[in-house]
């Protein structure tokens, strides 16, 4: 069945996005984005309702070490900027910081830098709680105690909290995932969860020219073996 009604919320990964995903995406009444967003250079509208950056890792040091992020459109053209990373998430799960780290000014936490840059540049700022990050875990089936991973993707953290806060019946539609990438996260994970919530009417998954409805799903993608 063909979906005729907007799109309520756009949630676009950094993969490849074709021409007809760049048109639902611009038409779409909220889009959350991540990090570089390199789909930006390819999109007319590059609006930008939420910005996810994590604040944990060696890229966003490069981010932010030098402010050098502060003029990137990624960074201009959002109107929210939300880290994925609660303070006490940081403390108990993650590697803990180390003397090269500190050498090579490796921050553990850049949310408080990155609120004053925000708030200094007129967007509002945000961090999703310890329990969105536990919840996180759960839905994924396993418990955020090791610090060696897995943990959950900044897409999926998103995709989690968007359901979570739903407040209506429409689905969330997801660009540019390919669930593949850092070897930390559970990629198999992350994907039968998707596909589920597919199923149950919550989600449609764009890939290519196609997008994936529960209507779609069987003829579509194999379910992952486990899920």
């Amino acid at each position: 069945m063909k979906r005729v009604q907007q799109i309520n919320h756009a949630i676009v990964g950094n993969g490849p996005l074709s021409d007809k995903d760049k048109r639902c995406i611009s038409e779409a009444a909220h889009i959350t984005r991540f990090n570089l967003t390199p789909n930006l250079a390819d999109v007319d509208d590059s609006r930008t309702s939420c910005l996810v950056i994590v604040n944990r890792s060696k890229q966003i040091n490069q981010y932010f070490r030098d402010q050098v992020y502060l003029s990137h459109g990624a960074f201009q053209k959002a109107a929210r900027i939300v880290m994925p990373y609660d303070e006490s998430i940081i403390r108990d799960f993650f590697p803990r910081v180390t003397l090269r780290d500190r050498i090579k000014r490796r921050l553990g936490n850049w949310a408080p830098i990155v609120k004053d840059m925000a708030e200094k540049s007129g967007k509002s700022f945000g961090v999703l709680s310890r329990e969105d990050y536990t919840g996180a875990c759960e839905a994924l089936g396993y418990e955020p105690k090791n610090r060696a991973g897995p943990f959950p993707s900044t897409g999926f953290l998103a995709i989690y909290k968007s359901l979570s806060d739903a407040e209506t019946p429409k689905p969330i539609d997801l660009f540019g995932f390919a669930f593949s990438g850092w070897k930390r996260h559970a990629w198999s994970l992350e994907e039968a969860f998707v596909l589920k919530a597919i199923e149950r009417g919550q989600i449609v998954l764009h890939r290519s020219d196609r997008p994936v409805t529960g209507e779609t799903l069987d003829s579509s993608l194999p379910v992952p073996q486990g899920s």
